[in-house]
């Protein structure tokens, strides 16, 4: 199962802004009218003087943002008619600490928002406020929480990053003696700077300086941006021994444990959730982690349990489903699968799991005629059904139907042609079972010569070119095109894997490395921990490349036992037993030529 849980707080939300003080209007000192003058003297003094003191009127019974609208516009019309010099610093004075009110309240329904939750307009309404705060900030001093907010508001899309730098070094030197302005600076410091790597160290470093859990938590989810999970997890751990309830920590652990099949630790923390923050949605994950962990009879039992509280929550049903198609108890499993898919409305996009796991069913008992017919009665009657005919396609080349799998194919193209990337992998994928690898490398060359796919797209048709050049016995080519894919993702676990089988298993002497072979099995092996079987096949072949027959013997029985448990590569246990039985011979393994 591979269906990822989301709790109320996500690692996306784990890391909030917390106000450095309360929001509360500058206090300013009563004009110079308040000493005894005749009104005739004040008035010839100060002619500004009347719609001063009715702004300040209007500022002691104001309620709304729109009252402090009228009090600032009165404050200006005072300062236009003219005032006395105490008076009009006054009067600039209330100005600013009315627009300073103004800016920090507006600026919470930015700060902090995804561009999707801030509606229309909302550059205009940014600009307004970075008017109001810019020109308070000139008049009123050591004001920390509104320079923060002026980087912020600088730091949304299409804002000016050059002042938010600018705003982050002014106020450097107020963050020394003052732990939260510290912490703000840092973490913008960090969301400003692109290189993911700098970032981390930016907030590694001011976490060593203010280890809090606001901090460490940035300095967490920067760990889990570059996959350094372990480093994560011992941050993680630290927030928790300073604050054992912390429901944000405990998520990021539990899906850092999660992530890195630490199944049962994640048990452990998900415990711990349940009694820091009970929730019904708790129980459902730990029959996921049940069924990770290969306890499916506990897991039925938990969504028994709440099938029981909630009859109508077809995710319950759903993933009942998927355990009993893993336990090969079909009955159940289409039983639940429909009952799921009769819960569902019309047209939701929840229904197309669903969808899948039904055909899913339909070819795990090897009715491949049942699962094209049913995909495409429901290809006919959903539109924009991308999914479903993709997997379609999958199928027509599985029973050799080529031609409706080409027609499909160029259809789907024709339809998408904002996913080319995806197609161009199934067009030659489809070319390959075919026999017609050098057709299909053609096609994956002319995409990578354009040199504008995304990286995640260029590893996908880097691995599909490494297979396609073994096919046709280009094994110094297909070396080089895995270890392309590998500088990209060095713990790609497949191309870890093939490119070790190459280099121990190739009839060709040149291309063959069995001590790059091993480091590569090794650490295939440490990441799956060694229960893959088709990896600790890998991993014997390196050492017996290497002339090690006593370990490539155990290795190889290890990854028959495996095998054996495992019903996906039960096929392949008569293959993995010929392995073994050339390492008892002292013999390395050679892996046959392909496609001529």
């Amino acid at each position: 199962m591979t269906a990822k849980f989301t709790f109320v707080v996500t690692l996306s939300l784990i890391v909030t802004l917390p106000l450095l003080a309360e929001e509360q209007k500058p206090e300013t000192t009563p004009p110079a009218s308040a000493e005894k003058k005749t009104d005739d003297m004040a008035e010839a003094e100060d002619p500004g003087l009347p719609f001063l003191e009715q702004a300040l009127e209007e500022k002691l019974k104001s309620n709304d943002i729109k009252d402090i609208g009228r009090v600032i516009a009165l404050a200006q019309r005072a300062r236009k008619e003219g005032l006395s010099k105490k008076n009009l610093q006054f009067c600039d004075e209330l100005i600013a600490s009315e627009q300073l009110y103004r800016g920090l309240t507006l600026s919470e329904a930015l700060v902090g928002k995804s561009t999707e939750q801030l509606g229309n307009n909302w550059q205009v309404v940014r600009n307004r406020i970075l008017n109001d705060l810019e020109s308070a900030v000139k008049v009123l001093k050591n004001q920390p929480l509104a320079l923060l907010r002026i980087a912020q508001l600088n730091m949304l899309p299409e804002g000016n990053t050059k002042r938010a730098e600018e705003v982050l070094k002014q106020l450097e030197p107020m963050a020394n003696n003052n732990p939260e302005v510290f912490l703000q600076v840092q973490m913008l410091k960090a969301l400003a700077e692109k290189d993911p790597e700098k970032r981390e160290k930016i907030i590694e470093d001011a976490a060593k300086e203010n280890p809090s859990p606001h901090m460490l938590l940035l300095l967490v989810k920067s760990q889990i941006g570059l996959r350094q999970y372990k480093k994560a997890a011992e941050n993680l751990k630290k927030i928790l021994e300073l604050d054992p309830d912390n429901v944000q920590a405990l998520v990021g652990l539990y899906e850092v444990l999660s992530e890195t099949g630490e199944n049962e630790e994640a048990l452990k923390v998900l415990s711990m959730l349940e009694e820091a923050a009970p929730n019904p949605r708790l129980a459902f994950e730990k029959a996921r982690l049940f069924n990770r962990l290969g306890k499916n009879k506990e897991a039925i039992e938990v969504l028994n349990q709440l099938r029981e509280k909630d009859p109508k929550d077809p995710g319950v049903l759903g993933l009942r489903a998927a355990i009993h198609l893993e336990m090969k108890d079909y009955a159940n499993a289409m039983k639940d699968t429909d009952a799921a898919l009769r819960l569902v409305p019309e047209g939701a996009k929840a229904k197309l799991p669903m969808y899948l796991l039904k055909v899913q069913i339909f070819v795990a008992q090897k009715k491949m005629d049942e699962a094209i017919q049913f995909l495409e009665e429901l290809t006919k009657n959903i539109s924009g059904s991308k999914e479903l005919e993709i997997l379609l396609v999958q199928l027509y080349t599985d029973k050799k139907e080529y031609d409706k799998a080409e027609a499909l194919l160029k259809k789907l193209a024709e339809d998408n042609t904002d996913d080319n990337y995806s197609f161009i992998v199934l067009q030659a994928g489809l070319l390959a079972e075919q026999k017609k690898s050098r057709e299909a490398l053609k096609v994956l060359n002319e995409v990578l010569d354009q040199k504008k796919a995304t990286k995640k797209e260029t590893v996908m048709l880097l691995r599909l070119k490494g297979n396609l050049l073994l096919n046709i016995n280009r094994h110094s080519d297909a070396v080089a095109v895995l270890e392309e894919v590998l500088k990209q993702e060095p713990d790609d676990e497949v191309s870890l894997n093939n490119l070790s089988w190459l280099l121990s298993t190739s009839p060709i002497d040149i291309v063959r490395n069995g001590q790059r072979a091993l480091e590569l099995a090794k650490k295939a092996c440490e990441l799956t921990d060694y229960k893959k079987s088709y990896i600790l096949s890998t991993l014997a072949a390196a050492y017996a490349e290497l002339g090690d027959f006593e370990k490539a013997m155990e290795w190889s029985q290890k990854s028959i036992d495996v095998s054996q448990e495992d019903d996906n590569v039960k096929d392949r246990v008569d293959d993995l037993k010929k392995e073994l039985e050339s390492y008892k011979k002292r013999q390395p393994f050679r892996e046959a030529l392909e496609e001529k």
